[in-house]
């Protein structure tokens, strides 16, 4: 029969902590040792490279600009919020991590791609 239920197939199940075989029908049995994925590295398109690297140094120095572009506007706006205008220094406050968490992230993106890949 193909359909099984829950309680008939959660009573072929191995025990707990054993190598063996699942047994999903009869004639059918999925080993975990023989399930393999494929990893292959990853592999650039030919006569992409080039462009695609330059591509990147350009987005890498937008990023640090606009990061001290952001940095310095918080600093601003922190220096002007002293005289009176504290909800100006409380913005800065509250965005001046947002740019400095972006231009860190920005810097280290390559460095976290290739660790997670």
């Amino acid at each position: 029969m193909m359909l099984h239920t829950f309680a008939e197939m959660a009573a072929n199940l191995p025990p707990a902590g054993s190598a063996g075989p699942l047994h999903l029908t009869d004639d059918t049995a999925v080993l975990a040792q023989d399930l393999v994925v494929p990893n292959p590295p990853p592999k650039p398109i030919p006569g992409l490279e080039e462009p695609v690297n330059e591509w990147l140094g350009y987005l890498k120095w937008a990023c640090g600009i606009s990061a001290f572009v952001g940095i310095l506007c918080a600093a601003i706006m922190m220096g002007v919020g002293i005289r009176g205008r504290s909800d100006a220094a409380k913005w800065a406050l509250g965005h001046a991590p947002w740019a400095l968490g972006g231009a860190v992230l920005a810097g280290s993106a390559a460095a976290l791609i290739v660790q997670v890949s």
